[in-house]
C-alpha cells in the first residue's frame, strides 16, 4: 500500500528551478519558461540572480537563443574573440543587423546593457518600422536614437514601463527584466505568425 500523504500537502508541487526565483517573484513563470526552452540558465550555485545587471553579451545570447533564424556567418568585433562563450550569439546578432558595435569596431560584451538599448535591439529584431508615439513620464530622458524604438516597444506591448509611468531608459536592465523583454518579444512574434 502507498504511504499516507499528510492532509493539505500537495505532492505534485513543482520544485523551484532556481533557489532565488520563487513563486512570489514577479517573473517566476517567465524565467521558468525561458529556462525550459533553453533560452536562459542560472549560475552553478543554483541561483538565477534576477536582480543582477545583465551584460550586452548575456542579453544578445538570450535574444538569439529565442530565435531560430539561420545565419551562415556574422561580423566579428575586435573585442569578441572566437573562443568566447558568446561569440556565436554576437556574431549571429551582427549578421542579422541587430547589433552594430561602436566606431572602433568593438561590441563591449561585458558592459551592462541599458533598457533603451534593449528596446533598440528588439526593435531591429522585429523589423519594425513607422513612427510610434507613447507617453512615459521620463520620455525626455530617452536618447534620440532610441526614442522610436522605445515607443514602438510600448505600442507593441513588449514593454509597459513602471507603475509611476516612467521607463528609466538609462537604467541597466536586471536579468529578470531582460528575460521579460525576450519573453514578450517571443510571444509577439508567435502571435504575428499565427495571423
Amino acid at each position: 500500500s502507498s504511504p499516507a500523504v499528510p492532509s493539505g500537502e500537495n505532492t505534485n508541487k513543482p520544485k523551484n528551478i532556481f533557489a532565488d526565483v520563487t513563486e512570489s517573484h514577479w517573473a517566476y513563470e517567465i524565467i521558468n519558461e525561458l529556462y525550459n526552452k533553453r533560452i536562459v540558465n542560472g549560475a552553478s550555485d543554483g541561483n538565477f540572480y534576477p536582480d543582477a545587471d545583465v551584460t550586452r553579451a548575456e542579453f544578445v545570447k538570450m535574444l538569439v537563443q529565442s530565435d531560430n533564424t539561420e545565419v551562415k556567418s556574422g561580423k566579428s568585433f575586435k573585442d569578441v574573440p572566437e573562443t568566447a562563450w558568446y561569440y556565436g550569439a554576437v556574431s549571429k546578432a551582427a549578421a542579422l543587423g541587430l547589433v552594430n558595435g561602436d566606431e572602433n569596431g568593438c561590441f563591449s560584451p561585458d558592459d551592462k546593457i541599458t533598457r533603451e538599448d534593449i528596446a533598440c535591439i528588439i526593435y531591429r529584431a522585429l523589423g519594425a518600422d513607422g513612427e510610434y508615439e507613447a507617453s512615459f513620464t521620463d520620455k525626455d530622458d530617452i536618447s534620440d536614437y532610441a526614442e522610436n524604438a522605445v515607443f514602438a516597444m510600448k505600442a507593441l506591448g513588449i514593454v509597459s514601463g513602471y507603475p509611476d509611468g516612467s521607463f528609466l531608459p538609462k537604467q541597466h536592465a536586471a536579468r529578470a527584466e531582460a528575460a521579460a523583454f525576450v519573453y514578450r518579444y517571443m510571444n509577439y512574434k508567435s502571435d504575428r505568425s499565427v495571423e
